[in-house]
């Protein structure tokens, strides 16, 4: 069981190419991208790419637990049931 957790930096430009060769090579993996800034595009295009959630940084501990047991539930406990 496996999941991505990208820090895209500053621009957060970075994250997209990675989030892209990522999906190239695994449709399903579930991606959490983080940027120090985030505009409607960026996040039209993370989104297209099916990132699970885009946190801008930095990000409470809490928040980030909470949204990777939400993406362990919805994507691998969804394979344990088949």
């Amino acid at each position: 069981m496996a999941m991505a957790l990208l820090d895209a930096g500053a621009s957060g430009r970075g994250g997209l190419g990675l989030l892209r060769r990522i999906r190239s090579i695994d449709r399903g993996l579930p991606c959490v991208l983080l940027a120090g800034r985030v505009d409607g595009r960026y996040l039209r295009q993370a989104l297209a790419l099916r990132a699970f959630s885009v946190l801008i940084t930095p990000v409470d501990e809490r928040i980030l637990r909470e949204l990777i047991a939400a993406a362990f539930r919805k994507y691998h406990l969804s394979e344990l049931e088949l």
